[in-house]
């Protein structure tokens, strides 16, 4: 969570990042939302075991903790990448004229929405990874501009892009 405040105290400073600073923004979001996707993965394995319990009254008690847990870590990581995505959004891409930085963040974007999706539930879950493909594909665009614009095909962004389209 340290990582997770420094990095936002370098979005909301109000100047551009500097390559090491802007993987440590990525880094820092990615590390505390990967470890609430790994948590929900684990508590939704042991629900699934608990289903298969007889005893109703100590199944009842365990998959409603469960449920109650699933809830908090849900809402941390909601909550989370919906604040990686309003920084690079308001902070970070506003400043940025580099179409090499411009689709770094949009990359970035798109990952958290598509992080987001594991959160989330019905209709909203289509809507969220739907937008995460939008801005995946906008991203794509930018890089595969022709000439000076767009990013050289060997780009590390470009062709992580392209490995997700």
């Amino acid at each position: 969570e340290d990582m997770i405040q420094l990095a936002r105290e370098l979005a909301e400073y109000g100047t551009k990042l500097t390559a090491p600073e802007r993987n440590l923004f990525c880094a820092a979001y990615k590390q505390y939302v990967g470890q609430r996707r790994a948590s929900l993965k684990k508590v939704d394995s042991v629900l699934e075991m608990e289903e298969l319990i007889p005893d109703m009254e100590e199944r009842t008690w365990k998959v409603e903790a469960l449920k109650e847990y699933r809830g908090v870590i849900t809402g941390e990581a909601r909550i989370t990448c919906e604040e990686a995505v309003r920084l690079v959004d308001s902070s970070l891409l506003p400043l940025e004229n580099s179409s090499e930085v411009r689709v770094f963040y949009l990359k970035i974007k798109a990952d958290f929405k598509r992080y987001a999706t594991d959160f989330c539930e019905g209709p909203e879950r289509q809507l969220v990874a739907d937008e995460a493909l939008a801005t995946y594909q906008e991203a794509f665009d930018l890089a595969a501009q022709p000439g000076e614009d767009g990013l050289p095909p060997t780009n590390g962004s470009r062709l992580a892009l392209a490995h997700v389209l």
